[in-house]
């Protein structure tokens, strides 16, 4: 955590023009925002097979949507 909390840290720093990009955090911070949206698209996906083929219900799959949803919101952060 402390070594996401301080990837944050210096990110925000970097937007505000406080500190140099100087090892490219921000290209890094926007290939892992691109990497885990195509995650979550997939797990979207994998949840509608799942669903579709009978393995779980239309209100599990809403849950666990809730979930992918909230932690693809937090990216933004």
């Amino acid at each position: 955590m402390r070594a996401l909390y301080e990837f944050r840290r210096r990110r925000f720093k970097v937007l505000a023009g406080k500190i140099e990009d100087e090892d490219g955090i921000q290209d890094r911070s926007i290939a892992c925002r691109r990497l885990m949206h195509q995650i979550y698209g997939a797990q979207g996906g994998a949840l509608v097979g799942l669903r579709d083929s009978g393995q779980i219900s239309a209100d599990v799959m809403r849950r666990v949507e809730r979930e992918i949803d909230l932690e693809e919101e937090r990216l933004e952060v």
